[in-house]
């Protein structure tokens, strides 16, 4: 799986290359999104790769990610459709463990002036309840950019991301995240950014908390 992967995106990037230079409209719109998250305790870190791409209302992409320092890969295919702000999205997931998943979901994306609002709301249906059980998972990221006075050429932001994780079935199981993230648009296609939060891992009456540092880079095309 992890070959197959790797030559999938090379090929993609090199897809989106030829079809933004091409002069013609409707064009594909991409994102890229590099991002690490470094979790102190236990000490491990997740490297996760995401991508979406676009043409007209249809769009696809996928997440891939390392657990457990690279020893557990996860692969995350999905395809969407928008109209306006409003975007539907299904899928797929798999890691190395053979654990899979159908994703299904519903994305709300859209600016309210300055203020940003990105709304990302998915289930995750197991395809072996023996492996693994269904949960819900809504994510919600708000961003607005730094006062003028702080600001240098309006490319700093900052904001609150916030996440639930819903176990359907079994003991009760939930965890929460949240924190602020600031981030910094180096070009209009181009940005970086930094995210600490607390993070609680609520099972029946035993509760875990872990702090999680994020970096990322974006690009856009």
């Amino acid at each position: 799986m992890k070959k197959a992967v790797f030559i999938l995106i090379p090929f993609l990037l090199i897809l989106t290359t030829v079809y933004a230079e091409e002069p013609k409209e409707p064009k594909i719109e991409g994102l890229i999104v590099l991002k690490n998250d470094w979790i102190p305790k236990p000490g491990n870190d997740i490297p996760c790769l995401s991508t979406h791409f676009k043409y007209k209302s249809l769009g696809g992409g996928f997440d891939l990610r390392y657990y457990n320092r690279g020893k557990v890969t996860e692969f995350q295919p999905y395809i969407t459709m928008n109209k306006g702000p409003w975007y539907a999205l299904v899928g797929y997931s798999v890691d190395a463990n053979n654990v899979q998943y159908a994703q299904t979901g519903i994305w709300y994306i859209k600016n309210f002036g300055k203020l940003n609002i990105l709304a990302d709301v998915r289930n995750w249906w197991s395809l072996d309840t023996g492996k693994a059980k269904s949960y819900f998972d809504p994510f919600v990221q708000v961003l607005y950019p730094f006062p003028k006075a702080w600001n240098i050429d309006n490319k700093l932001y900052f904001g609150v991301e916030g996440e639930i994780n819903h176990w359907w079935s079994g003991p009760s199981h939930n965890w929460y995240l949240i924190g602020p993230v600031v981030g910094c648009n180096i070009t209009k296609n181009l940005a970086v950014f930094v995210r600490a939060s607390h993070e609680w891992n609520v099972k029946e009456d035993v509760m875990e908390r872990a702090y999680r540092i994020r970096t990322g880079l974006i690009v856009k095309f």
